[in-house]
């Protein structure tokens, strides 16, 4: 196919002002960054959080029979940003799976069964608490001082309501909703590719172990 002149040279003043756009945004975001080095450790698609859970001894598995609950590990974080000598407020619950689809993350809807025959839909405060007792580690919110922070120990867990069309069962890569406050960056770091964990019983399965290098 001929390209005009005309429409070449529109093209290319169209890939200069983006490349500029994105020179820019850089700059603007680069006193604020935190890096995020993380690990996908496993899918586990059935827990039971065990009598601790407030709600009672229920499992809790996706309506949806290839759902999961992605299984995360924070390797390290760096505050490392000029404008944050404060530090900033880590949250857990700005990580997020991009996908082609679509965003998948703490408010993304789905419905999860409980082993009474309840089901629950996403985001559900129940579901939250059990899936903290079972799966993650750490704290889901805290102020980190400018610094860095090796292996803290923090796990979270990102319900995937179903099987996201093109995964093929490697490490998910995630990114940080952090603005305004900070332009977060997130690294895949897994070693391994995530353990497939068909159920979870909290206190009775082994430990899941880790997957940063």
């Amino acid at each position: 196919m001929k390209v005009s002149r005309k429409a070449l040279s529109l093209l290319t003043a169209l890939v200069v002002v983006l490349l500029l756009q994105s020179c820019a945004s850089i700059q603007q975001n680069a006193p604020k960054v935190v890096w995020f080095k993380i690990a996908h450790l496993a899918r586990v698609h059935m827990i039971q959080p065990g009598p601790s859970n407030p709600a009672g001894n229920f499992q809790y598995d996706a309506a949806n029979s290839d759902g999961f609950w992605a299984v995360f590990e924070v390797c390290s974080i760096d505050v490392q940003g000029s404008a944050l000598t404060n530090g900033f407020d880590y949250n857990s619950g700005n990580f997020a799976i991009p996908w082609v689809t679509g965003e998948i993350g703490g408010s993304s809807p789905g419905i999860v069964s409980r082993s009474d025959a309840k089901g629950l839909p996403m985001p559900n405060p129940e579901v939250f608490a059990a899936v903290s007792i079972a799966l993650e580690s750490g704290p889901g919110s805290l102020h980190l001082a400018k610094g860095t922070y090796i292996k803290p120990g923090y796990r979270f867990a990102i319900f995937v309501d179903k099987w996201p069309v093109g995964y093929m069962g490697e490490a998910m890569n995630l990114h940080y909703n952090g603005q305004p406050e900070v332009a977060g960056v997130v690294q895949n770091f897994s070693v391994n590719k995530p353990q497939e964990i068909p159920f979870y019983n909290n206190g009775v399965s082994p430990g899941i172990p880790s997957n940063c290098p």
